[in-house]
């Protein structure tokens, strides 16, 4: 009893509500699209394996062998920086600090904080364990949304009534 309390006291022993617990959960990115993916749960905060995630919302990245994610966003060509071997976490010019327990790397696998990862974007998760799903409640200042914004004005514009057609249209001159 007195070497686990010792032990408690020195730090050898990870406190109970610090200790990552594997979850299922399901990840929604508004109602837009969703998968079921393995995370983490620490104290109430769920990581989120930050792979599966950045292939949702339509963000390139690159995983190094030694946990290192490497991501582009467009428009801008705004880099994003997640080490696991740092305290914080860069996107853009933007840094937000990240403890210990709420980063972990494992299984060729990097896994974020929600809200960490959230304060970085400029989003926020919802996380609901009685239904176990983590959703991104606003995803409109990610890439798949104004992906979708787009195909949608798209469509719309190609689908426009054959009232509004333009009364003249010329063709293309080509010099002679």
């Amino acid at each position: 009893m007195l070497a686990l309390l010792a032990a408690l006291t020195l730090g050898a022993v990870a406190p109970r509500d610090t200790t990552p617990e594997a979850v299922v959960i399901e990840l929604r990115i508004g109602r837009i699209t969703g998968t079921t993916v393995q995370a983490y749960r620490v104290r109430s905060e769920v990581l989120l394996p930050l792979s599966q995630f950045f292939q949702l919302v339509e963000i390139r990245h690159r995983l190094t062998p030694d946990g290192r994610l490497e991501a582009t966003v467009d428009p801008g060509n705004l880099g994003i920086v997640i080490d696991p071997r740092s305290d914080s976490m860069q996107y853009g010019a933007r840094r937000v600090r990240i403890e210990r327990e709420f980063i972990r790397y494992e299984s060729a696998e990097l896994y974020v904080g929600s809200e960490r990862l959230g304060d970085l974007l400029g989003v926020m998760f919802a996380v609901d364990w009685s239904d176990l799903t983590a959703t991104v409640i606003d995803p409109s200042s990610l890439p798949i949304a104004r992906r979708l914004r787009r195909e949608a004005a798209r469509e719309a514009y190609l689908r426009r009534p054959d009232g509004m057609r333009a009364d003249l249209t010329l063709g293309l001159q080509r010099p002679s």
